[in-house]
């Protein structure tokens, strides 16, 4: 009897932490594409696909499908020196809110070399002395860098 009670409990605990492992593989890695002229765009819909394009590949385009709000949780800027993001983000007229007002002192990406960012739109309240352009890359090399909205 003792088997029988134990074995139905240990089954419960697989198919729980299945479960569990499956929602978790969804939010970081379940990710659609699309492909337009011959280019191949990962879409970006939640605020942890855009915190994630690092483990995605910094060398992807990705293309941005709805308004995201951005949390408190601490940014990590997308890209490094010693490994800069080099792909494409378009923010495809959607917008980013909240990303100046909460995290004033960082910029979206930390690091670009021959990257296109582009039609980005921070959302924001706080106006004052931002310039919008400086929140979208700290440093950047032989980048593409156009169409940068505020609101």
């Amino acid at each position: 009897m003792t088997k029988k009670k134990v074995a139905p409990f240990f089954i419960g605990i697989i198919i729980v932490a299945a479960s569990l492992t499956a929602c978790q593989q969804s939010d970081t890695r379940g990710i659609d594409t699309i492909t337009l002229n011959g280019k191949e765009y990962y879409m970006i819909a939640t605020e942890l696909q855009l915190r994630s394009i690092s483990t995605y590949g910094l060398d992807k385009n990705y293309m941005q499908q709805n308004d995201i709000e951005i949390s408190d949780e601490e940014w990590i800027p997308i890209g490094t020196s010693d490994n800069p993001f080099t792909g494409s983000y378009n923010g495809n007229g959607f917008k980013i809110i909240g990303f100046t007002d909460k995290h004033s002192d960082s910029t979206l990406f930390g690091s670009a070399n021959g990257a296109d960012l582009y039609n980005i739109t921070f959302s924001y309240k706080n106006t004052e002395n931002i310039d919008i352009e400086e929140k979208v890359c700290k440093n950047e090399d032989k980048c593409q860098i156009y169409d940068i909205f505020s609101e």
